[in-house]
């Protein structure tokens, strides 16, 4: 009147009583007998159940009935097809053990465990868990055995095969899982069964392919290259061809360079610092705190030099002048040597002797004395 397994044998009694309760004891004398009928939960499965008079002076019918189709059912008792006082049950029949040939092997396309796999990756395949009355045995945890895929290469000895364990799931799908990898190319046979006996669809011809070859970087060529020590501050390179050129240890902050062609250049250890050159070609050179538009230098060495639209080069001449003290009149006593020149130019001069009005010129290194108004004056060379 409440549960049993499918196929199982299942029984149970209807006492008889009169209409004050008193046991009845003697059926024989009974017009009608004692019935049930069980229905499925969905109504497609129905089965009558007829009892039968117990001659033991109990009183009572026994009804007997097996169901092989797991599922709930409800089951209504009458007696002479007059409910009795407890007409309505509910009955819940489980499902068998798990019989081997009724058991299903079967793979999604991604798995691919039971057809076909690459060396190297995991292949995955189910089974199938049914009773002998093909219900799905779905509660796997008291199952006792176990579920194997053995698998054997052809092209080797049939005697070296890989043995692969079922592990029964506990999300009440009925199904045992198994996971394998190949690592050698080449067709195998599977085969699965449960306590070493074949399911329904015991052997699988799966094919393993090669793994796909590393992928590497191709295309690229580096050789020969080296940087070292080099460090490059604040420089600003625009529209510059570099080559053949070896730069070790060099230092180069705020450097501007600008439509500046470098061939053939080895620069080892050189300091430039604070300097601008624009349109300029510099082979070999050392410069320091030179600002130089327009120049062009070959192996030179400048310090302290500043050149304005003039050519100053290799002048020793010196120049002294005594400037008599007149009205209005500075007199100064100049010694130069590396002659700069304004607007006029002295060579190997001894002495010069001028009077300026107004006008006054005094040059530490430089002597020059230059009026556009001149009085009394004497000059010497």
């Amino acid at each position: 009147l409440s549960n049993g397994t499918a196929g199982m044998s299942l029984e149970f009694h209807v006492l008889v009583k009169d209409r004050f309760n008193n046991t009845v004891p003697d059926l024989s004398k009974l017009k009608g007998d004692a019935t049930g009928l069980l229905t499925s939960a969905d109504g497609s499965v129905t089965q009558p159940v007829v009892g039968q008079r117990q001659s033991d002076g109990s009183g009572t019918f026994l009804l007997t009935y097996a169901l092989p189709v797991a599922g709930t059912y409800s089951l209504a008792v009458a007696v002479s097809a007059v409910d009795v006082l407890n007409p309505d049950h509910t009955v819940v029949i489980s499902p068998a053990g798990v019989s081997p040939p009724n058991c299903i092997a079967f793979a999604t396309a991604a798995e691919g465990g039971l057809t076909n796999g690459t060396a190297g990756v995991e292949l995955a395949f189910h089974l199938l868990a049914k009773d002998l009355y093909n219900n799905t045995v779905s509660d796997l945890m008291g199952f006792h055995g176990s579920a194997t895929g053995v698998l054997t290469n052809k092209a080797m000895d049939m005697n070296v095969s890989k043995v692969v364990l079922g592990i029964p799931q506990d999300d009440g799908s009925g199904t045992f899982l198994f996971q394998y990898m190949v690592a050698v190319p080449g067709v195998y046979v599977l085969r699965v069964t449960v306590n070493d006996v074949n399911v329904s669809n015991p052997q699988h011809i799966v094919t393993i392919s090669p793994a796909p070859p590393v992928t590497t970087a191709a295309g690229t060529t580096s050789t020969g290259t080296s940087s070292t020590g080099t460090s490059s501050t604040g420089t600003t390179a625009a529209g510059t061809t570099v080559a053949g050129t070896t730069v070790v240890g060099t230092t180069s902050i705020g450097t501007t360079v600008a439509g500046t062609t470098v061939v053939g250049t080895t620069s080892i250890g050189t300091t430039v610092a604070g300097t601008t050159a624009a349109g300029t070609t510099v082979a070999g050179t050392t410069v320091v705190g030179t600002t130089s538009p327009g120049t062009t230098s070959s192996s030179t060495t400048s310090s302290g030099t500043s050149s304005s639209g003039s050519t100053a080069a290799t002048s020793d001449a010196s120049a002294s002048t005594n400037s008599l003290p007149t009205s209005g009149s500075t007199t100064s006593s100049t010694s130069a040597s590396a002659t700069s020149s304004a607007a006029s130019s002295s060579t190997h001069t001894s002495s010069t002797q001028a009077s300026s009005t107004g006008t006054t010129s005094s040059t530490s290194g430089v002597a020059t004395s230059t009026s556009s108004e001149t009085s009394g004056a004497s000059t010497s060379t």
